[in-house]
């Protein structure tokens, strides 16, 4: 409870580069759960502890731009664009985010994911496993529009789905969504997943070895 919070230094690194999503990764492999925020209170306490990035999964360009200002330089913010209101799902609107100070996206649609990475922005495609139609559509659209990561929902269905993940994609693995206590954490990185994503703040700031 006493740490002192370890973030990220944006020092090196050119925002939206598969260098930039590697740094996170980096950063993943110690403190694997990315907060999912809806808002600036969350984001404070977001930033109260250790971690690799927070995702503003929630809320409006305005409740960005305090989010982006309470974060600075220390933890790198990621958006999850389908959900963010006062914004075009659009290339002038993506390349808006990396002005303000967005590192990355979040996304279920191809063609932003595909414009975040021309911005030059980490992407990360997020898909809905929800059977086997869903889990073979959503590996074909992350084949076509090649992000840094794959974002893999309901969380709790990815050690089931790993080894068709590895062998189709091949790319990092978050799982998100219906993660509710460390467990089911504990057993999609057990798994091979790269991280997790999570608004259960009893799971943010934990390291790999407390799961």
């Amino acid at each position: 409870m006493g740490r002192r919070p370890v973030t990220p230094s944006r020092r090196g690194n050119s925002r939206g580069t598969a260098t930039g999503w590697r740094h996170v990764a980096d950063y993943l492999a110690r403190f694997p759960v990315i907060p999912a925020v809806r808002g600036v209170e969350d984001a404070r306490e977001a930033l109260s502890r250790p971690g690799a990035a927070v995702l503003v999964f929630k809320g409006t360009i305005f409740t960005l731009r305090e989010i982006l200002r309470l974060c600075g330089s220390d933890r790198p913010v990621l958006v999850h664009v389908d959900l963010l209101e006062g914004i075009g799902r659009d290339e002038a609107g993506i390349q808006f985010l990396g002005v303000l100070g967005v590192r990355g996206i979040t996304s279920t649609r191809g063609h932003l994911v595909r414009l975040a990475t021309r911005s030059g922005l980490i992407a990360v495609q997020r898909f809905f496993a929800v059977d086997s139609d869903a889990l073979a559509t959503g590996i074909a659209a992350v084949r076509e529009a090649a992000p840094h990561a794959v974002e893999v929902l309901p969380g709790p269905m990815v050690p089931y789905l790993m080894p068709s993940l590895v062998r189709d994609l091949g790319l990092p693995i978050i799982g998100a969504g219906l993660i509710t206590h460390g467990e089911q954490a504990r057993s999609i990185l057990r798994a091979g997943a790269v991280g997790i994503s999570a608004s259960r703040k009893d799971l943010w700031g934990l390291e790999n070895d407390d799961l």
